[in-house]
């Protein structure tokens, strides 16, 4: 529903979208201090300094994990909010637990909900997902879980900090479980391939035997399709729309092409306007976006192409995965020896 309401309400207000998220935000941190001031009235200024110190945490961490594009700053903010109430709310309820299981169960939450979102988002045209974005969230949780622990003492009422062997064998088998939902997503959203042709290379999602093929198979189903949905392809996708990631890919070479154009970077206009030609061509022809201002050989030497640049064609490796593999392995038989032990005691 966010980017619905991000284009009504940049088309029906002054200020937009960005405003009332702002505007959100901002009550945000004064609910926040009117918190501390409330619940620490013993020692206000020793809660304000923690405050503070968790505060420049979140500004460090969201320096280091912000997308470089500025127009997501303001939606990566209000996911701090978010995630950050989350984190509070399962921290809270989760009274009866000792406070060691409380904040590991609160984080392990905050990570999973953040795999599920993401997850979504790289099935719809309208989002987008990368792990930095679930990193991001994991952080937000994280603040949101010291705020209400540490700064509020929300936990202080806890039974023993020691995790019982119940809570811990729940901790394993649950990490269990997010070790391969998290290398999943790595595999499925980042895993990308080297494609070489003459002087050029590009990282694409489909390895070079295939990318051919998928554009074959586009341009068969393009060719029995209606207008509308030939002039769907020029237009910004719908909310509910599925991915498809071969258009996905020719846009963002189309318009990194057209930017260094528009910038004067001849080179990389017309390494772009290569590969779209050579490996997008379908979708070139359905959307008219070809052009024949550029020249069709290659200016200056060899071209790379930073586009897409959220697939990393290091994942490729089997050394990735290997540690990843043993530490799975790992979890699973502590999980399964501790299950055997209370079944014999």
């Amino acid at each position: 529903m966010l980017p619905a309401l991000r284009r009504y309400l940049n088309a029906a207000t002054v200020g937009g979208f960005d405003r009332y998220v702002a505007a959100a935000l901002l009550m945000a941190v004064v609910g926040v201090v009117g918190l501390v001031w409330s619940r620490r009235r013993g020692d206000r200024m020793r809660a304000l300094g923690e405050l503070a110190l968790v505060l420049t945490c979140f500004a460090v961490l969201y320096r280091l994990l912000a997308s470089s594009d500025p127009r997501s700053h303001v939606v990566e903010l209000a996911h701090f909010v978010e995630y950050g109430i989350l984190a509070m709310l399962t921290f809270t309820s989760r009274g009866k637990l000792s406070p060691a299981a409380r904040w590991s169960q609160t984080l392990f939450l905050v990570v999973a909900v953040g795999v599920v979102d993401e997850a979504i988002q790289w099935a719809l045209a309208s989002r987008v997902a990368e792990i930095r974005d679930i990193a991001l969230n994991a952080a937000a949780g994280g603040l949101g879980l010291c705020y209400v622990g540490w700064v509020l003492r929300a936990g202080d009422r806890g039974r023993g900090a020691r995790l019982t062997r119940a809570e811990a064998r729940h901790l394993v088998t649950v990490g269990a479980f997010l070790l391969p939902a998290l290398t999943a997503f790595l595999y499925v959203v980042h895993l990308g391939y080297w494609v070489r042709w003459d002087d050029i290379e590009f990282v694409s999602q489909f390895r070079p035997s295939e990318i051919d093929r998928v554009g074959e198979a586009r341009r068969a189903r393009w060719a029995r399709s209606g207008a509308s949905e030939k002039n769907a392809l020029q237009e910004p996708a719908g909310l509910l729309t599925l991915e498809d990631f071969y258009v996905t890919e020719a846009r963002r070479h189309i318009q990194a092409r057209n930017e260094a154009a528009d910038g004067g970077d001849l080179r990389m206009a017309t390494g772009e306007n290569l590969i779209v030609e050579r490996w997008y061509r379908p979708y070139v022809e359905v959307a008219g976006a070809a052009r024949t201002d550029l020249p069709v050989e290659l200016v200056g030497g060899s071209y790379r192409s930073p586009v897409p640049a959220h697939l990393w064609p290091g994942l490729a490796s089997v050394s990735v995965w290997g540690p990843l593999i043993v530490v799975e392995l790992a979890l699973v038989a502590l999980a399964a020896y501790w299950v055997r032990l209370e079944k014999r005691t």
